[in-house]
């Protein structure tokens, strides 16, 4: 709903250690939070980072957020050594939503920094009917408020965070290597 706020954690398992959905770091003092979903990390198409497990949260609003995020004296949020191996980014709902996450398809989360908003849209428009020829539909599409990376505190979040679900792993695939893809890869690098 409006006015609530959405955390997802990426989580890495230990060295060795087999990747669990809903593997990654427990928000601490998270009594006001509701986790929706647990997702775990087959592949990583591209980007840095090797995420095992994603979790999304909601929260009934900021405030809510704040207390559970920072320590009784104020100086930062609190730490458990699952978080030293995680990320967590905060996303703002301005308008109504509603999440509905299937089991047993595929999805990909995409966290995007723009260099150019104009040329990201273009983009995106240009392929909608690739989108919709290969089944992709479009489940989350929020801008970051924070992003706080293990070990290097908080960095510049996301422009956008984006949950696609496909029909199936070869439509991912196929999307990889269509022409229209391809033309724009390079955006993506």
């Amino acid at each position: 709903s409006s006015g609530q706020v959405l955390t997802l954690t990426l989580g890495r398992s230990q060295p060795g250690a087999a990747a669990v959905p809903g593997s990654s770091p427990q928000l601490q003092r998270g009594a006001d939070a509701r986790k929706l979903v647990s997702f775990g990390v087959e592949q990583v198409l591209m980007g840095e980072g090797t995420p095992q497990t994603a979790d999304l949260y909601a929260w009934p609003g900021q405030a809510e957020l704040r207390a559970a995020r920072w320590d009784a004296e104020g100086s930062g949020p609190p730490r458990t050594a699952a978080s030293e191996r995680s990320e967590i980014l905060d996303l703002e709902v301005t308008a109504p939503l509603e999440l509905e996450i299937g089991r047993g398809v595929p999805y990909t989360l995409a966290l995007i920094w723009l260099k150019d908003r104009a040329e990201y849209e273009r983009y995106y428009s240009g392929t909608a009917a690739l989108r919709a020829r290969l089944g992709i539909r479009s489940v989350l599409a929020l801008p970051a408020q924070r992003h706080e990376k293990a070990g290097g505190g908080q960095v510049d979040p996301p422009d956008m965070v984006l949950l696609f679900r496909w029909e199936s792993a070869a439509a991912i695939d196929a999307y990889l290597a269509s022409p229209e893809f391809q033309a724009q890869h390079g955006h993506f690098e």
